[in-house]
């Protein structure tokens, strides 16, 4: 799907649910709409790339793998402050109808704790293509498990980091937030059965100062992005062999997105790029490109939802958001 069809898509939703009526909550003197006591579901399709470059210093050759599938659907549950998504991989997307055996399953969960702001995923893909430098081999049984996430702090209140990442508030007016994240990623690679001599293990974390800004174009539409560069360690485990040396991220990010009270959606590109600062064979560059068009509807929450939930709120002495 490209960006002209869209964009199309993304006015037609408007168009479309632009009657739509709800309750909601404004606080931060103006600057944030939130929807405490609604339930929201969002049906997103998710172009995601994680890839890998690969240096056999002892072979002098250098490997770029990358999945056969890059395409799938998520659902995504939200309420309050706690998300639960699930995506998997299907045949019948763009792109992935040549890749019958491979595989992509995702599970992704967001917390917000006051200004605190948690992400924990864990992201299986199977069947990859290597490119030697020579021409391209398909490696249907490769596989790579990934769990992960970040821990990040937003300094400015009046800046709304859900309504840029899951559209559980809405940012009122235009806004921007210095956020620290600390990243953590561990992969499992399973290699031997694709000719490699011995299965593999990495291990990143990263501290990366970000900016994030929200530009308000009008009541219904919001811009966002930002950007963070960091600086940590990667650990690789080869066979009987490791090394440890200086990591390098970097990312990217920007979001379309329009708002109502029961309908909202949105498209969202992003970048992750960690580097090591290392020649040795066991050095891996791990980028993750991601395309988000998703869409979604709030609904009024079960009474024992809210209740529950006024009851955890309390105890925790945090707002009802």
């Amino acid at each position: 799907m490209g960006l002209k069809k869209a964009l199309i898509l993304l006015f037609i939703s408007h168009c479309f649910f632009i009657t739509a009526q709800g309750t909601d909550s404004i606080h931060e003197d103006g600057y944030i709409k939130s929807f405490p006591d609604e339930v929201a579901l969002k049906l997103a399709f998710i172009h995601n790339s994680n890839s890998f470059g690969y240096n056999d210093k002892d072979a002098n050759t250098k490997y770029e793998i990358s999945p056969n599938k890059k395409e799938r659907l998520s659902i995504t549950a939200q309420f309050r402050s706690l998300e639960v998504g699930v995506g998997i991989s299907s045949g019948f997307l763009p792109g992935n109808s040549h890749a019958d055996d491979a595989n992509i399953i995702n599970l992704a969960l967001k917390g917000f704790y006051k200004n605190w702001i948690q992400d924990v995923s864990f992201y299986h893909q199977r069947g990859f293509t290597i490119n030697r430098g020579s021409g391209d081999e398909i490696s249907p049984l490769m596989e790579t498990n990934k769990i992960g996430g970040a821990t990040a702090y937003s300094f400015n209140k009046k800046f709304s980091y859900r309504a840029t990442r899951s559209q559980r508030e809405w940012q009122l007016k235009s806004a921007g937030s210095f956020i620290p994240k600390l990243y953590y990623y561990y992969t499992n690679f399973v290699l031997q059965s694709s000719g490699f001599n011995h299965n593999s293990s990495s291990v990143d974390i990263a501290l990366a100062p970000s900016y994030f800004y929200n530009f308000v174009l009008n009541e219904h539409f919001m811009f966002s992005s930002g950007a963070s560069a960091g600086f940590g360690l990667n650990y690789n485990d080869f066979g009987n062999d490791y090394v440890l040396t200086s990591l390098y991220e970097l990312s990217l990010q920007g979001v379309l997105s329009f708002n109502y009270d029961r309908f909202f959606g949105g498209i969202q590109s992003n970048v992750l790029f960690l580097k090591s600062n290392s020649t040795r064979y066991m050095q891996f560059r791990d980028t993750m490109n991601y395309l988000n068009i998703h869409i979604g509807y709030r609904f009024k929450a079960p009474r024992t939802f809210t209740k529950t939930a006024d009851k955890i709120n309390k105890k925790l002495n945090i707002d009802k958001k």
